[in-house]
């Protein structure tokens, strides 16, 4: 999907979104990283993505597109900056509840720069959102371009993260 300077497209079991101008190179090696799995689709975001003052609107229709129901949820890998910080929970449980699956978002976004590291927050359809607990040993990636991202993909039933595989 292009046409409005942003290209969606998928690398292995990653659903990238960014700009047409931010390097396809540099979001697919990030990608190459991030953990994949049956439970939980990661869908990355470049920076210029993730600052769109609309980003949760427009992702319920990326999502609904181009995953349509396939995946148990999605975790939200954006990296850069929100551009309305306090309200991303909100959004994010707007959004689990508009495609009726679970999303995984970190509050605040990943960005190389952050002193404060992201806490990861579940929210799950018709439900109050809360913050996963802390990701287990072995569920951190580091990129390329030196960026860690601490992850969990797949959580069990009450929200906490499974085992690293």
């Amino acid at each position: 999907m292009t046409g409005t300077g942003v290209a969606v497209e998928t690398a292995g079991e990653v659903l990238i979104l960014r700009a047409c101008a931010d390097s396809r190179a540099a979001a697919r090696t990030t990608a190459d990283v991030l953990p994949g799995g049956p439970e939980r689709t990661a869908v990355l975001s470049t920076p210029a993505i993730t600052g769109r003052a609309d980003l949760f609107a427009w992702l319920a229709q990326v999502l609904t597109e181009h995953l349509g129901g396939s995946a148990g949820g999605v975790t939200l890998v954006t990296l850069g900056q929100y551009t309305a910080p306090a309200t991303v929970i909100d959004r994010a449980q707007e959004l689990a509840d508009w495609i009726g699956q679970e999303v995984v978002v970190p509050v605040p976004a990943l960005a190389a720069d952050s002193s404060h590291p992201a806490t990861w927050i579940l929210c799950k359809p018709g439900r109050a959102a809360h913050p996963v607990p802390d990701a287990p040993a072995g569920a951190v990636w580091m990129t390329p371009a030196g960026h860690t991202l601490v992850l969990a993909t797949g959580f069990t039933e009450d929200g906490r993260p499974a085992p690293a595989r």
